[in-house]
């Protein structure tokens, strides 16, 4: 299977951002910006909703509805809320899950896999590492090791892990590939990467098969980012 190239994008107030050194940057109309994506060689997208859920997941599903985007949309930030899946469960393919997938509460991923089939949930991980293990960085601040057995229940309940290596997220310091010692080999073809990866990055990801290459701020700086 090809290795898939996608984007992180993040939507509150109707406005998509990108992440940027630490900080959040505008990047403007969300149907001028979906409909640019192929352009930089984008093959999906994931968006990350945040800030008022209920409000921010209404204003997705008007924007997806009103909007041609010709592929695949993951979503996150979810929090385990039927009401927001059901906003816009008919306009998405894939829904990715983190403290849902952390905290075993399984009920709306369960949903998720009953209406759309496993191969639409996805697990989020917003990680770090140590010399013992990596860590699961919640959004409280707690930390959470996460062992080779941990990694591999996920595998088992999700179709695909998203790797997000918190450290670089939104920085262009490329990516860490100290991270990949501490996932088992044969689930690197399901696994997704991001942070901070930059187009030297892309080839040599693209060569250890894994699933995807999600990559943020970088992507929109020029044309052919994902192109070798």
């Amino acid at each position: 299977m090809r290795t898939r190239a996608g984007l992180v994008l993040i939507y509150e107030q109707e406005i998509l951002f990108q992440s940027y050194g630490g900080s959040l940057r505008p990047l403007g109309d969300f149907s001028i910006l979906v409909g640019s994506l192929q352009f930089h060689g984008v093959e999906e997208l994931m968006i990350i909703v945040t800030g008022d859920k209920e409000k921010n997941f209404q204003a997705l599903a008007n924007d997806l509805k009103n909007t041609y985007i010709d592929i695949p949309i993951v979503i996150s930030g979810l929090n385990g809320d039927i009401s927001n899946y059901l906003a816009i469960n008919k306009s998405v393919e894939r829904f990715a899950f983190s403290s849902s997938a952390l905290e075993g509460n399984c009920k709306l991923v369960d949903r998720v896999i009953l209406d759309c089939g496993r191969q639409a949930a996805l697990a989020l991980l917003p990680i770090k590492y140590d010399k013992k293990s990596l860590i699961y960085q919640d959004l409280s601040g707690e930390d959470i090791r996460l062992s080779e057995k941990d990694i591999c229940q996920f595998f088992h309940k999700y179709d695909e892990i998203i790797f997000q290596y918190l450290v670089q997220t939104g920085l262009q310091a490329g990516f860490d590939y100290e991270v990949l010692k501490f996932i088992p080999q044969k689930f690197l073809s399901r696994s997704i990467f991001s942070g901070g990866i930059v187009q030297s990055d892309v080839e040599r990801l693209f060569s250890y098969g894994v699933a995807a290459v999600y990559g943020e701020n970088s992507i929109m700086h020029g044309e052919g980012f994902y192109e070798s």
